[in-house]
């Protein structure tokens, strides 16, 4: 039977005004019934007696989604003392997605035992919604009479507008028995995602001591999760005077995985725990709050903060294990079987979309143009400021000569501190165009492969540490084919002089055999040493932040897991490796600008050493150091005093010949020199690859006095700039509370700037004010991470978001703005050249036609030919 219009009832039965004694109605269904209007006996199935000698079955039935004022069944019964069997028995019955179930009203003398049950419920199932208006009835409302329920089973949701609603409510005398009962109760979810609120609901309840609960069997009360039983009962035997149950939630801000159950008489004790850090409890229930992981131990569950973007990311997480998209296992660090990695997102893709046609060309490309900047950036950065900049642009009178080398080791320091930090807490939702703005300027400054959508899953069944790997292997594949190109350089020159000696010489023929060129005797391996020296040192974070990641582990349980993968346990075999590496690679790394400047301008090494060092540092700083040491031994005496004095005051003026201005302390004072000479000069020093790389080294930076066991010199100030790196890497990777974290990269960020402002490295003052403007906005990020750890993991009221949205606004105008100010100026100069092309041609045809006009004013017979020739040329 569907039936969806308004009416008093679906099937109404009067058996008295039908002269009827047997009512049978068996398989029969009964679907989409509304009915909440408050008519009296509204129902589905309505059965209305005042026979004594009627008889009722129902069997096999089924009532679906349905909804009435009054009862799914109701009926009216009399009772009968000399009767021995049940006037009413609903059998085998099963009510899905209903309001209230049964209401029988019976009508008895005033006696208070009952020979006989009036009604028997047998292997009926009950699937309660509360989804009408009841009052405080219940959806079995039973007044009056004896009921039996056997082998009864009962599936309610929790109460949404009443939480005393009771599921079985009887009073007025009314005797009730259970035998072998269940009653299972699960919490509402509204339409918004969130569970209902209701913190409390009676199972059974009734409020005179004339009714009578009798349990045969079994019954047994099963609370939703989080939810406590309370029983309060009188019974004696079976039988029981007073029986209340009563399911109540967890306090606020706590949860448990237990749940309130009762036998009988007996209830168990659950504990509720507090709502930890990273999760949510609502209605006694955890989930994880966005980019959170959570796992289950002891009945209490931990959360960790997860990778960026693998972990829930909205306020609507399902578990305190849910992860985000199809991601999957322990921190959800791995895809699905028969999917892969995206190598610029966390999403999972099908092994079927994969393909690497396209990767190879593009990541050619892409290294490529890295290698030809940095091979030829002093002519490209000239060319920019000299032909496209104008000149009242510039800080320098000169600026086809100014030098670069301080701004970018600082807009590089800047942008590879500001993805670390921004890395730091959590995942913010940003908009998309600043959030592809930052992903764009973080992967170009850091090395990392930028993300073209044609190359986004080059490789089947990719994984987290693989994509690691590939993602960080520019740097080292830029520092290979600088290698590969200084080996090709070797090899053509070799060759080309093997085919010009005679192959009489054999004599020439052995002096060729250990010919080995010198790197200072060409100036593009002088290019090729300079490149290596750079990147070296600008990759090095990126190359830390590989080996951290890599080594970093989180305890989950018992084991301790990879945090980047969480379903790696950790100590493999290539985690040893990757120690041994860290400390004898990445530790030491600072060292290596710092020793190395030195002893490059004592000649002491050479620069091929010094490129090997910046593969391998601990070795040689340990040998360097033993240089260094030795040389201020034997430095000291008088003999050699003058000597090494007056070699480093030739490499200084050589240096500082290069520089179209002097620095003495953080001033600026402007060269005197001749500009043709001080041209050749620079041209001169191009050619020697000990100066590129000393210009990479020190170039920047003011000169210092004799300290210790250093030289007068520059300052070394690079190995400063690698030690900051790496305590802010160290930091940022295993210090795990993101409060903690938050405050010691912002005491560090202050700390670094106080040195910087007391020396004064850089050579020229406005690189000084830039690197401490750069090392302020540093600071005031890491402040407001240390803002956004506070509220990390809590709940937020509109006034928190507000000022956590107008924080993500400030730190995108500080993260963009130094690029889009270097892209505007640009801009504006390209349109400045553009409006002096335009001048320049509109002058000449303004000349061109005052000519024109001139020559038809005169006969051209007064004109001699060579005039007439002489006007036509121009």
């Amino acid at each position: 039977m569907n039936r969806q219009l308004s009416c008093d009832y679906l099937v109404g039965i009067n058996p008295e005004s039908a002269q009827l004694s047997n009512i049978t109605i068996k398989s029969s269904t009964f679907i989409n019934f509304y009915n909440l209007a408050d008519i009296s006996r509204s129902s589905a199935l309505s059965i209305f007696s005042n026979s004594r000698q009627i008889t009722i079955v129902l069997d096999s039935l089924r009532f679906e989604n349905i909804t009435c004022y009054y009862a799914v069944i109701y009926m009216h019964l009399l009772y009968e003392k000399e009767r021995e069997i049940p006037i009413a028995g609903i059998l085998n019955t099963v009510f899905v997605n209903t309001s209230r179930a049964v209401m029988c009203v019976a009508e008895w003398p005033p006696v208070t035992f009952f020979s006989y049950f009036m009604v028997k419920f047998y292997n009926n199932t009950f699937n309660i919604t509360h989804g009408g208006k009841f009052g405080n009835e219940g959806p079995v409302y039973l007044l009056g009479g004896s009921y039996h329920f056997l082998s009864c089973h009962f599936f309610q949701n929790a109460p949404v507008y009443n939480p005393i609603f009771p599921l079985f409510h009887f009073e007025c005398g009314t005797q009730v028995t259970f035998e072998n009962c269940s009653y299972e109760s699960y919490p509402i979810t509204e339409t918004n995602g969130n569970l209902s609120n209701s913190n409390m609901f009676y199972v059974i309840l009734y409020e005179t001591s004339i009714s009578r609960v009798t349990i045969e069997g079994y019954l047994t009360i099963l609370c939703p999760q989080g939810y406590k039983v309370n029983l309060n009962t009188n019974c004696f035997l079976e039988s029981c005077s007073l029986f209340t149950a009563l399911c109540e939630q967890c306090p606020r801000k706590t949860y448990s995985f237990d749940r309130g159950e009762a036998h009988n008489t007996r209830s168990n004790h659950i504990t509720c725990h507090e709502c930890p850090v990273g999760g949510n409890c609502v209605e006694g229930q955890v989930t994880s709050k966005p980019n959170f992981w959570g796992y289950k131990s002891n009945q209490t569950v931990t959360f960790h903060q997860c990778p960026a973007k693998y972990c829930c990311d909205t306020n609507q997480c399902e578990h305190y294990n849910s992860c985000h998209g199809n991601r999957m296992g322990t921190l959800c660090g791995e895809c699905p079987s028969g999917m892969s990695e995206s190598l610029f997102d966390t999403k999972c893709k099908a092994n079927k979309d994969c393909t690497s046609v396209t990767f190879w060309p593009a990541i050619s490309a892409y290294l490529t143009l890295y290698l030809l900047f940095f091979l030829y950036q002093k002519d490209i950065i000239n060319f920019v400021l000299g032909r496209i900049t104008p000149r009242y642009f510039l800080s320098s009178k000169n600026g086809r000569n100014s030098k670069p080398g301080g701004f970018l080791k600082i807009i590089f320091y800047y942008y590879q501190i500001v993805h670390l930090l921004r890395n730091s807490v959590g995942s913010d939702v940003k908009v998309k165009f600043f959030d592809d703005a930052e992903n764009l300027l973080s992967r170009a400054f850091n090395f990392l492969i930028i993300g073209i959508p044609s190359i986004d899953c080059p490789f089947q069944d990719l994984r987290p540490v693989q994509k690691a790997v590939i993602v960080h292997s520019v740097g080292y594949s830029l520092l290979t084919l600088l290698c590969l190109l200084y080996l090709s350089k070797f090899v053509f020159k070799v060759v080309k002089k093997l085919r010009t000696r005679s192959t009489q010489q054999t004599v020439a023929g052995t002096e060729t055999m250990d010919y080995s060129p010198n790197l200072e005797e060409n100036p593009f391996l002088g290019r090729i040493a300079g490149a290596f020296a750079n990147i070296s040192l600008l990759t090095y974070a990126l190359s830390t932040q590989l080996c951290l990641s890599l080594l970093h582990c989180v305890p989950v349980g018992d084991n301790q897991v990879l945090f980047l993968d969480g379903h790696v346990k950790c100590y493999k075999t290539f985690q040893y490796f990757l120690f041994v590496y860290m400390i004898s690679s990445i530790l030491p790394f600072c060292l290596v600008p710092v020793l190395g400047s030195y002893l490059l301008k004592l000649n002491r090494i050479s620069v091929a050493q010094f490129c090997l060092a910046c593969i391998f540092p601990l070795p040689f700083c340990c040998y360097w150091s033993y240089l260094l040491v030795r040389n201020s031994s034997w430095w000291m005496r008088p003999s050699r005093r003058l000597e090494t004095n007056e070699r480093l005051q030739d490499d200084v003026i050589d240096e500082n010949s290069t520089d179209s201005t002097t620095t003495e302390g953080g001033g600026t004072v402007s060269g005197n020199s001749n500009p043709e000479t001080e041209d050749l000069s620079i041209e001169t020093e191009l050619r020697s690859s000990k100066a590129a790389v000393l210009r990479v080294l020190l170039g920047p930076f003011r000169q210092h006095k004799a300290i210790f066991i250093f030289p007068a010199s520059h300052l070394p100030w690079e190995g400063f700039l690698i030690l900051r790196r790496l305590v802010l890497i160290l930091v940022l990777t295993f210090v795990y509370d993101t409060r903690v974290k938050a405050t010691l990269s912002m005491i560090l960020c202050a700390v670094i700037l106080l040195p910087h402002v007391l020396v004064k490295p850089f050579k020229s003052a406005s690189d000084n004010v830039l690197e401490t403007l750069s090392l302020v906005m540093l600071i005031i990020i890491s402040g407001f991470n240390l803002i956004k750890s506070i509220y990390y993991g809590e709940d937020l009221d509109s006034g928190s978001k507000s000022l956590l949205n107008m924080i993500n606004v400030i730190e995108n105008a500080l993260i963009i703005f130094p690029v889009a100010l270097i892209l505007s100026l640009v801009m504006l100069s390209l349109l400045f050249k553009l409006v002096m092309v335009f001048r320049l041609c509109f002058q000449a045809a303004f000349r061109r036609l005052k000519l024109f006009k001139e020559t038809n004013q005169r006969p051209s017979d007064n004109y001699t030919p060579e005039e007439q020739q002489s006007l036509l040329s121009s």
